[in-house]
């Protein structure tokens, strides 16, 4: 694991946003080489991100082929406020009901994501962990922050 350095410029307010952002962009590869970018939820717990899946996405049989991937946040249009990670994907079936090594960790995605199930979705944390059976584990191996 690559740590995020917050005495770099920028990089206390990329770990602000890390926090606080609800979208967070995967790009994975293809087995023909192809890169794959996804729109995902994620919860950054300061080491390593937490994603969950649905666990016939792309992503995932992507993953199982090379667990490099990159993580992006959205800039602001103008080539500044950029946060990418390139790290190590690493998948967790059944994690809902099966063994996790940190269930308060499972409860704080769900948490950052609460309002946004129950009042846009109309659904709740039960109700997602029932579709989206797979956890990602991603370990930052690098860092880019452009302020």
């Amino acid at each position: 694991m690559v740590a995020l350095d917050e005495s770099l410029p920028g990089a206390a307010h990329a770990a602000d946003r890390l926090r606080s952002d609800e979208m967070i962009w995967i790009t994975t590869v293809r087995a023909d080489g192809q890169p794959q970018t996804s729109a995902v939820w994620f919860h950054w717990d300061g080491a390593d991100f937490l994603l969950v899946s649905q666990p016939a996405a792309a992503k995932l049989r992507n993953i199982a082929g090379d667990p490099r991937v990159s993580l992006n946040l959205n800039g602001t249009g103008h080539g500044a406020d950029l946060v990418v990670v390139e790290g190590r994907a690493e998948m967790v079936p059944d994690y809902a009901t099966g063994p996790w090594p940190d269930r308060a960790r499972i409860d704080a995605y769900y948490a950052k994501y609460e309002r946004t199930l129950r009042d846009v979705l109309s659904s709740s944390a039960a109700e997602m962990a029932t579709a989206f059976t797979t956890a990602l584990r991603v370990t930052p191996t690098r860092w880019r922050v452009i302020p």
